[in-house]
């Protein structure tokens, strides 16, 4: 019987459960293989070593904010080597969120004391910048990626059955679509809750078309039915084909639930500024009393920071949600008492003053979480709890950029926040 390639096993495996501790809290044993007896796994870097629980718990010490399974160029035939250890296409974890994101490639090292049951020593080590790895993950829907399973599973199945290899589409490809259709629901894989049911469907059928191997696999005999029915190209094509995809979905849905975890996508233009603006009213100004306030001053008096966040349930759009916050902002700076009262005495006045300046001479561009976390934190010099709230779960918009004033709004999770820093000096 084929099994899952066991390096692919062990990275999806440790990415997911990773990340459901990471983002959930659902701490993971050390067990990270089926056959768990005769594996040792090991994390290392400059740092120390640890075991994979241990691991994980370093990580977040250093503020890692999730995992990601990230992998090399394909050269277009590692499908040949791919059933046997250090073969097939180079991969690794990174880890997201940390300086430099390190991504931790394995070694597997087969342990030579006959005495001990562990077979294999696997060493994962920092690299600070691999040759070769490509660090975006894709953020299109996980449907794409069993749409194309689908189709690549049907062809490779047909060929099967061309060139007299049908035991292979009966005993694999079609099971594997039945699973990526829900018609056999036993999942020999199974992922954390914060992953979809989508995503555990998916990695169910990649873990059943996984043909590749040496003696007795796909790589095996077919290659000489395909010669004998003058086939060769078409079974190069698929085996391919079928290898590169069920890479694909690996990674996908190792990585679905980085992307799927974003709250939602900001998108406010100064067209929709310049209409909020125009259409204020004292009935449209909204009031609550329900914000959290990080407040900083510079020693020397030269400069300060502010960083605000409101509940998305006390706003009813994400415009509506700038504006209060800009509008308690300003409340600040001016030391003024924030009560009902008093907003509906100035607060229109205010908020339009504040608007018009942004139109002027500020921006409203989508900026990615871990440039604008990085440029905070620097300016603040860590005196701010932000990295609970800028993450990839998070949304976020430039409103200022300039060498005295640096402005934000964001959205993530249950709150809006907005952050101001500046300098007088």
């Amino acid at each position: 019987m084929i099994s899952m390639n066991g390096e692919v096993y062990q990275l999806i495996q440790l990415t997911a459960m990773g990340n459901g501790y990471i983002l959930s809290g659902a701490k993971p044993e050390d067990n990270v293989h089926p056959d768990q007896e005769h594996y040792e796994v090991i994390f290392a870097s400059s740092q120390g070593k640890w075991t994979w629980s241990a691991w994980l718990d370093y990580l977040l010490t250093l503020g890692c904010q999730g995992l990601s399974l990230v992998t090399s160029q394909s050269s277009g035939e590692t499908w040949k080597s791919s059933g046997f250890v250090g073969g097939g296409q180079p991969t690794g974890i990174a880890a997201l969120g940390i300086p430099n994101e390190p991504v931790w490639m394995p070694s597997w090292d087969v342990v030579s004391k006959p005495q001990q049951t562990t077979k294999w020593r696997i060493t994962y080590t920092e690299h600070i910048d691999p040759a070769g790895i490509n660090r975006e993950f894709s953020t299109v829907p996980l449907s794409h990626y069993a749409a194309e399973l689908r189709g690549i599973l049907k062809r490779i199945g047909q060929l099967a059955v061309d060139i007299d290899e049908e035991f292979w589409n009966k005993d694999f490809f079609k099971p594997a679509i039945e699973r990526l259709e829900g018609v056999v629901t036993s999942m020999p894989m199974e992922l954390p809750d914060i992953y979809s049911d989508e995503a555990q469907k998916l990695l169910n059928a990649v873990y059943k078309a996984w043909v590749f191997g040496g003696m007795g696999s796909w790589n095996d005999s077919p290659p000489y039915s395909a010669h004998l029915h003058q086939l060769e190209k078409e079974y190069n094509d698929c085996t391919g084909a079928l290898y590169h995809t069920l890479l694909q979905c690996s990674h996908a849905v190792a990585n679905s639930v980085l992307h799927l975890q974003q709250t939602q996508h900001l998108n406010i233009s100064k067209t929709e500024l310049a209409s909020l603006k125009h259409n204020l009213t004292e009935q449209s100004l909204s009031f609550t009393v329900h914000f959290e306030i990080q407040e900083w001053n510079y020693p020397a008096g030269e400069a300060g920071a502010y960083f605000l966040k409101l509940p998305r349930t006390e706003v009813r759009s994400d415009l509506e949600g700038l504006a209060l916050l800009l509008l308690r902002l300003e409340f600040l700076e001016q030391e003024w008492s924030w009560d009902e009262k008093e907003v509906r005495e100035v607060g229109l006045k205010e908020l339009r003053t504040a608007l018009t300046y942004l139109l002027d001479n500020g921006e409203c561009t989508p900026l990615f979480w871990k440039e604008i976390l990085h440029k905070a934190e620097l300016y603040t010099e860590g005196h701010f709890n932000l990295k609970n709230e800028i993450t990839f779960r998070s949304s976020n918009v430039m409103l200022y950029d300039e060498w005295n004033l640096l402005q934000f709004f964001g959205v993530h999770d249950k709150h809006y926040y907005l952050y101001l820093w500046y300098t007088t000096a």
